[in-house]
């Protein structure tokens, strides 16, 4: 099976990858003067009855291994995923779309 095509129009940055069904890869690099990374990973389906679903769930990259880096990241995951949870996948503001984006299922 090969991978699903991308809607037409959707514009994403090379940050996050899609591999294959439940695999992605993650840019560690972090900016020297920020906090780390976190990402926001989130899954929308909708089935043939038009029924929809999201999954969220998140993945940090700290700056450091520092107790105060790890809090901070994981404190910012946490906030993010809760936003994103209560207003449909959605991301807050200031998180960036990254990876494949929307995708199409095999015809039938």
């Amino acid at each position: 099976m090969g991978r699903w095509p991308t809607l037409p129009g959707e514009v994403h940055s090379p940050d996050a990858k899609d591999l294959g069904n439940g695999t992605l890869r993650l840019r560690a690099e972090r900016v020297e003067d920020g906090n780390g990374r976190v990402y926001l990973i989130v899954v929308k389906a909708t089935n043939t009855g038009g029924n929809t679903g999201v999954a969220v769930a998140t993945v940090v990259a700290p700056k450091s291994s520092t107790a105060t880096d790890m809090q901070l990241v994981n404190s910012m995951a946490a906030s993010a995923r809760a936003y994103a949870v209560a207003n449909n996948g959605n991301a807050p503001a200031g998180y960036v779309v990254v990876g494949d984006g929307p995708v199409v299922g095999p015809k039938q």
